[in-house]
């Protein structure tokens, strides 16, 4: 996981705490399957983050497809919408 040691350390979290912690969090997520997604989404995503952070492209997809509201810390993502 990308940023579990930072997780931890901010949080104070054991090893075993962040584990159980991501467990409960896994069963309150709905995961989508990439492929789920059709392409002309994926397309007029890229197309919108093409110069914000293509990193952003299948999360910027997923709202466009689900219409559900885009939940985001990140800054530039944020200010390049």
């Amino acid at each position: 996981m990308e940023h579990k040691q930072r997780i931890m350390k901010n949080s104070s979290l054991s090893p075993a705490d962040f584990k159980k912690e991501l467990a409960w969090l896994k069963t309150r997520i709905q995961f989508v399957d990439l492929s789920k997604i059709p392409k002309k989404y994926i397309k007029e995503a890229y197309n919108i983050v093409a110069d914000i952070d293509i990193g952003d492209t299948f999360f910027v997809a997923l709202n466009r497809y689900t219409h559900h509201k885009i939940w985001t810390s990140d800054k530039v993502l944020i200010n390049g919408l």
